[in-house]
């Protein structure tokens, strides 16, 4: 008999949470290097809107990942 009681619903729960975080990181990442790449190329401008435009950002990004 085990001493281990297999809680399969804390368990997708746990694996959920890694993969959000996960996620969350990459994301974060990302526009980390589309905004310094913004900032080496002087447009500071085009941070500041996406910061303000989620639109505008989402574009930025599609852009950003297409070079």
């Amino acid at each position: 008999m085990s001493i281990y009681v297999y809680d399969q619903e804390k368990h997708l729960r746990q694996e959920r949470e890694a993969s959000w975080e996960k996620g969350k990181e990459e994301g974060m990442k990302l526009l980390n290097d589309l905004y310094s790449f913004l900032a080496k190329e002087g447009r500071t401008n085009d941070i500041l809107r996406a910061v303000q435009d989620s639109e505008y950002r989402d574009k930025m990004l599609r852009d950003f990942l297409e070079e």
